[in-house]
């Protein structure tokens, strides 16, 4: 009983200390109180330069590669059409051939539409991958420069002063350090 109510006490002391207004965190450092600050991983994570950039890219990738399927489909009906005319003059044989044939070619054209959608995913997984990384260093950087002490995801942080929401500064500080990724797109 004595445990849980001393647990309770502090969860009810962090959170008081979170929502109350800060006098400055100089005088939390002094009093012993870590200096805490909240960061908003999501925001900055999707309205980074790097994150914008990585985005358009993908998706003019994506574009390029609906444009040359659609020009495959109309190149597959037209051999399905053509299929169907010469059903009449074509030997049996023949007939099942083209139509292997264009079962090759419709299976050629559902297999690189998936190695493309991989593609484009691992694209994006990776652009993610270098913007969460730099954004760890940019975080550091903050609180080096703010002297904060420990850094909390908003998400994790149900109710805080604005004061310590330094999202702002880390996503300047990652968009400073990573303007732009990198992509391994053909």
């Amino acid at each position: 009983m004595l445990a849980k109510r001393g647990l309770c006490a502090a969860i009810a002391a962090a959170v008081l200390h979170l929502a109350a207004p800060t006098a400055a965190q100089a005088q939390q450092a002094a009093a012993g109180a870590p200096v805490v600050a909240v960061v908003d991983v999501q925001k900055v994570l999707s309205e980074a330069e790097a994150s914008k950039q990585a985005k358009q890219a993908i998706e003019g990738q994506r574009a390029t590669y609906e444009r040359d399927l659609e020009k495959q489909k109309q190149q597959l009906q037209a051999g399905q059409e053509q299929l169907q005319k010469q059903r009449a003059v074509l030997a049996p044989e023949a007939l099942e051939q083209k139509r292997r044939e264009l079962e090759q070619r419709f299976n050629d054209v559902r297999r690189q539409t998936e190695e493309r959608r991989a593609l484009l995913q691992e694209a994006m997984n990776d652009a993610m991958n270098q913007l969460r990384k730099e954004m760890g260093v940019a975080i550091a950087e903050v609180m080096k420069a703010k002297g904060v002490e420990l850094t909390l995801p908003r998400s994790a942080v149900l109710v805080f002063d604005n004061r310590l929401d330094v999202t702002a500064e880390v996503l300047a500080e990652l968009n400073k350090r990573l303007p732009k990724v990198s992509l391994p797109l053909n």
